[in-house]
């Protein structure tokens, strides 16, 4: 049953993510759409898909980080005499969870730039 609840808040999120004006921060630097050249809305077309792109990468980056320092303390505790089991199982659990989600931030973000892709393309402003 959490797990449905879940999935409906990711896909309220989804759905509320492609509501977002994607190009708003970008159009402001040409003073609107009126004033833009075909070079210019394709270079703002661009700097959008690379921003989001790279928001993408400093979500997974974030999280890999995360796992490395994880697994650097796990090993650090099975070089330890006392060995605690419950920390022991408790770091494991966590690898796997921050592993199942960075498999998970790398399926929503390839998605998510092929649909703000989308969105940007038909944007009649562009």
């Amino acid at each position: 049953k959490s797990n449905i609840r879940r999935e409906k808040r990711e896909r309220e999120k989804s759905e509320v993510d492609l509501e977002l004006d994607f190009l708003a921060p970008f159009l402001v630097k040409y003073g609107g759409t009126e004033k833009m050249t075909r070079t210019q809305a394709l270079q703002v077309r661009d700097e959008c898909l690379e921003s989001i792109k790279c928001s993408m990468d400093e979500k997974e980056l974030e999280l890999v980080g995360t796992l490395t320092k994880l697994k650097a303390e796990l090993e650090t505790l099975k070089g330890s005499t006392p060995l605690i089991e419950t920390d022991l199982n408790s770091k494991k659990f966590f690898v796997n969870v921050l592993e199942t989600r960075i498999k998970r931030q790398k399926a929503y973000a390839k998605n998510q730039y092929v649909t703000a892709e989308k969105k940007i393309r038909q944007d009649p402003r562009l």
